[in-house]
């Protein structure tokens, strides 16, 4: 796996001319609900087919025969990676080219941050060709933060609101004493809360408010 993430990376740097990156019209939070609806040992065609109909259809295949991933890029920059391992297509074991999905995660410049679990069950209107078991999950967790004047800190995360601009601009104060400044769309980038942890989604100038989105994985 790990010679699969060096070529990987390779050819985002080099632009390979064999295969065309082309980003998806998809969020992170998007992507991840769409690949948990997915079944370990479903085939390959189906897979692709499915996240096709969500939008994600644009993928790079990278890997060799014994197990691949395809790589789906997102708006944010990450990629959605489907692997697969190879699977037996006729009884004397030789093989097509085709796979079956053996696990989904998210990948952020060439690390593997997040594993999707699967939530999907097999039925009888969709066979699975095989399970596949996993010893441990990670779970993407959002929690939507609201400050107003009147209600300026959380509790939790220890947020304090401290102004918003004419311009919508919004600051705020951790529990360190930092001040961060954001727009809406744009994230409050700190060790706490990373580059993508804490995320400035909407303000009102005219009420002082503003909504802030906190996202952070959970392994169990």
């Amino acid at each position: 796996m790990r010679a699969l993430l060096l070529l990987f990376t390779l050819l985002l740097l080099t632009r390979g001319s064999a295969q065309v990156f082309v980003s998806n019209a998809v969020t992170r939070a998007e992507a991840i609900k769409v690949a948990s609806q997915l079944r370990g040992g479903m085939s390959e065609e189906n897979a692709s087919e499915f996240v096709g109909k969500h939008g994600l259809t644009n993928a790079v295949g990278m890997g060799a025969d014994s197990g691949w991933g395809r790589f789906y890029l997102l708006t944010d920059g990450s990629n959605l990676v489907l692997d697969y391992g190879m699977r037996s297509m006729f009884t004397n074991d030789w093989w097509e080219g085709k796979g079956v999905l053996e696990r989904a995660y998210i990948q952020s410049n060439g690390v593997n941050i997040l594993s999707i679990t699967f939530t999907n069950v097999s039925s009888s209107n969709s066979p699975v060709l095989g399970q596949v078991s996993y010893e441990w999950s990670e779970s993407l967790m959002l929690r939507k933060i609201h400050l107003s004047p009147k209600h300026p800190a959380d509790s939790d995360t220890r947020i304090r609101l401290i102004s918003v601009g004419k311009d919508s601009t919004a600051t705020i104060r951790l529990d360190s004493g930092q001040q961060l400044t954001a727009k809406p769309g744009e994230y409050f980038a700190c060790e706490q809360f990373g580059s993508h942890g804490l995320q400035l989604v909407s303000t009102s100038p005219e009420t002082g408010t503003a909504e802030l989105q906190r996202t952070w994985s959970e392994t169990r």
